[in-house]
């Protein structure tokens, strides 16, 4: 899987979460609902904290989405799929 569509899937992962969480929070579904999405939207930022990494230096690439490793220098490629060992 790249980084392209592991960042994809977790940002919507969060973004579930978060619009879960005010839906329970705002219609009155019930305290439940709201933690069950607070509970998602705290996965999806751990993804987005797990998968958001270099693929040379392994660093965090922090919150913008830049070409260059901020650390290493090194040009990301989102579209590549890393290779199997």
């Amino acid at each position: 899987m790249s980084l392209r569509q592991k960042l994809q899937i977790a940002d919507g992962t969060a973004l579930f979460g978060m619009v879960l969480a005010l839906l329970g929070a705002e219609a009155d579904l019930g305290t439940a609902v709201c933690i069950f999405g607070c509970a998602i939207l705290f996965i999806g930022t751990f993804m987005i904290y797990r998968w958001k990494r270099c693929p040379s230096c392994k660093n965090f690439l922090g919150r913008d989405k830049p070409d260059f490793c901020p650390h290493c220098g090194s040009k990301i490629d989102y579209d590549a799929k890393p290779q199997k060992r």
